[in-house]
């Protein structure tokens, strides 16, 4: 979780150190069926998230 601002809100999310792939960008979700995306305005230590993470090749993971 990334604040690019140092305002106390998270702005972004990456996923790093992923075997060969790189930092991946993530988006995050309002649910579990994943059809709306979210901001991560309101995400603190011990929320409950969904989220994806994408490759180049056009692979994504569900988290």
């Amino acid at each position: 979780m990334i604040d690019d601002n140092d305002d106390g809100t998270v702005d972004r999310m990456i996923e790093t150190g992923t075997d060969g792939l790189g930092n991946l960008t993530c988006t995050l979700y309002t649910d579990a069926s994943y059809n709306q995306t979210a901001t991560f305005n309101g995400v603190t230590t011990g929320s409950y998230i969904y989220w994806t993470t994408s490759a180049a090749d056009g692979r994504v993971w569900h988290h």
